[in-house]
């Protein structure tokens, strides 16, 4: 080729590259060109990713099959629905109106609206109650046993308890204390495992000579117990001997994560940590275990009029702890401990994932708060979603990272949210809640992709455990 004519193809070459360069720049930004209206729109990728495989997603542009990727060009506002037969149908409203970006909703796991059989519990056995996920009370002639809770349903041979049978245990919720010790507020009685004979017992909280108003571990051997006079002691459940250990004590909590119990004295919180040993209560001194001290906690401290097992509370959460007094929801992290955030003054239920916070207030809107990205996040009130909302002690907020799900249980309803606290996919401006599982009681978590139920004297269970390819 002649010089003259590569400097003629350069040229061409130069100028269509200069010329089309603000184009590709539009481009690579997300604008899309209207050729009706010649103009630029914002546009919106997003990539959907459903399990099971396969599900059919409705839009006003047509309807689709999981896993694809979809373009959002008009800048108003798109409704897009996910269905599979045999599964509840999820709902998303999304916008490009004011931005330019690509989205990624993956692992959205569909929740099965089918019960599985039930499991079969050992001949004339009946169900009773949840004490964990891995452990559960049954019944034969009205006597009550304990039995584990495995992957495949009920596991091993039931344990006796002397515990008599009453209709109000299917009703009320235990509280895990440590890995094997679980107590009822209602009844005031403690469900724990000696670990030297690996034998379960009962011990009735009421014959002690005063009001047990929280319970808390302490070792294998022994808890802590709040009276409802501010007064700290531990109980030795091998011999029943009980030690005299602080006063002025506003709550105690325990973190069954850390194996820890938090205790809320004045304007300071203190953490004990579960001792493999037996602990000497005559030398068990708080001021060594000081976890933060701040004046505001201070404040919320002494506005606690009574003693109880819900006015504070301990949770695990990002490099860090979060404390609830109350209604007063806050975050320390361990690297500032002097410090503490403020997240919400109407935190009525509340629950954690690594790295973000969600609670419900008074009137039942969900919310949450991303620490990482200090993103916050309404879902809308979910009255409509629940029956019975007068008592929201017994209501649970637990997020299961494996399928990105907000899961609120009532008394008999649970509510769930699809959430990726990862991606924040801002683009998502509505979270429309499903209204899954009614009129049952149910584990408030999901556990090896169970959710495992009560019908009222049978166990059941919920699952979506589709192999991921």
């Amino acid at each position: 080729m002649l010089n003259q004519h590569r400097k003629v193809f350069f040229t061409l070459f130069a100028a269509f590259f200069i010329l089309s360069l603000p184009f590709l720049l539009i481009l690579s930004l997300g604008y899309e060109l209207d050729m009706q209206s010649q103009q630029l729109e914002t546009s919106l990728t997003t990539y959907l990713e459903a399990i099971p495989r396969r599900a059919k997603i409705q839009t006003k542009a047509g309807t689709y099959r999981t896993p694809i990727e979809l373009k959002v060009r008009q800048n108003t506002f798109t409704k897009i629905s996910l269905e599979l037969e045999d599964f509840e149908t999820e709902h998303f409203m999304l916008s490009a109106k004011d931005t330019n970006n690509a989205m990624k909703l993956r692992g959205i796991w569909l929740l099965p609206t089918n019960r599985s059989n039930e499991f079969n519990l050992p001949q004339d056995f009946e169900f009773v109650n949840f004490l964990s996920e891995n452990y559960f009370l049954s019944k034969q002639n009205d006597q009550i046993f304990i039995q584990s809770l495995g992957f495949s349903g009920p596991q091993g041979e039931p344990n006796k308890l002397d515990l008599d049978f009453s209709e109000n245990l299917q009703k009320v919720n235990f509280k895990t204390i440590s890995a094997t010790n679980f107590w009822n507020p209602d009844k005031n009685v403690l469900i724990y495992n000696l670990p030297e004979t690996q034998t379960w017992q009962v011990f009735d909280l009421t014959v002690l000579p005063f009001q047990t108003k929280n319970v808390a571990g302490l070792s294998p051997t022994q808890v802590l117990l709040l009276d409802n006079k501010k007064n700290l002691w531990t109980l030795n459940l091998i011999d029943g001997t009980f030690t005299f250990l602080d006063t002025n004590i506003s709550g105690l909590s325990y973190i069954e994560s850390l194996n820890s119990s938090w205790i809320l004295k004045n304007d300071a919180i203190y953490r004990l940590e579960t001792s493999q040993n037996a602990v000497n209560p005559q030398n068990l001194d708080l001021t060594r275990n000081l976890y933060t001290q701040n004046s505001e906690i201070g404040f919320w401290s002494r506005q606690i009029n009574e003693t109880s097992h819900t006015n504070f509370i301990a949770r695990n959460v990002f490099l860090g702890i979060s404390f609830q007094i109350q209604n007063n929801l806050f975050y320390i992290a361990d690297s500032e401990k002097d410090e503490m955030q403020i997240i919400s003054n109407e935190a009525q239920i509340a629950g954690t994932s690594s790295n973000s916070l969600f609670w419900l207030n008074k009137d039942l809107t969900l919310n949450s708060y991303n620490l990482l990205n200090k993103n916050w996040k309404s879902f809308g009130n979910l009255q409509s979603q629940f029956k019975n909302t007068e008592n929201l002690e017994n209501f649970e907020i637990f997020y299961y990272p494996i399928w990105n799900r907000i899961i609120i249980y009532g008394e008999k309803e649970v509510v769930s949210f699809w959430f990726d606290t990862v991606n924040l996919n801002t683009a998502i401006v509505k979270y429309y809640p499903i209204k899954w599982i009614q009129n049952h009681q149910c584990l408030p978590r999901i556990t090896r992709n169970y959710q495992f139920c009560s019908d009222p004297n049978q166990l059941i269970f919920y699952k979506n455990n589709t192999f991921v390819i």
